[in-house]
């Protein structure tokens, strides 16, 4: 948690994009291999934010319940397209994906065009479901 509270206002510092963040729990118990995989694919979240979408805030909201961790991140920018993410070199969102499937959980994408991206990702706290 304190990891990615960190590496949001360093996103918020770097960028000048103002990066909210907020978590329901003082703890979430995971043990190093995931949370490192965790902060690693918020920062690909924050990257292809700083890339792609011309945001001018994001909210990120990290959550754990009923043995599930949840990291939520909400742009205001260009809103991400199905076409984004199938793009033959779009390795970013693949690689997340990827990343968490292996985790035993889900990344998922939406965009509303001109409005906002959301990007979640669900992964169990005690490894593989």
């Amino acid at each position: 948690m304190a990891a990615i509270q960190w590496q949001a206002k360093e996103f918020s510092k770097r960028t000048e994009i103002p990066c909210l963040f907020c978590c329901d729990s003082e703890d979430i118990p995971l043990d190093a291999d995931l949370a490192s995989a965790i902060f690693r694919i918020f920062q690909e979240i924050l990257t292809n934010i700083s890339k792609h979408a011309g945001a001018s805030n994001v909210k990120v909201k990290l959550s754990e319940n009923d043995g599930w961790v949840f990291l939520e991140a909400i742009d205001n920018g260009r809103g991400i397209r199905e076409s984004d993410m199938n793009k033959p070199g779009s390795f970013g969102i693949r690689g997340m994906r990827e990343r968490c499937q292996q985790l035993g959980g889900n990344l998922y994408a939406n965009g509303i065009p001109e409005k906002e991206t959301c990007v979640i990702i669900q992964i169990p706290v005690n490894g593989k479901e």
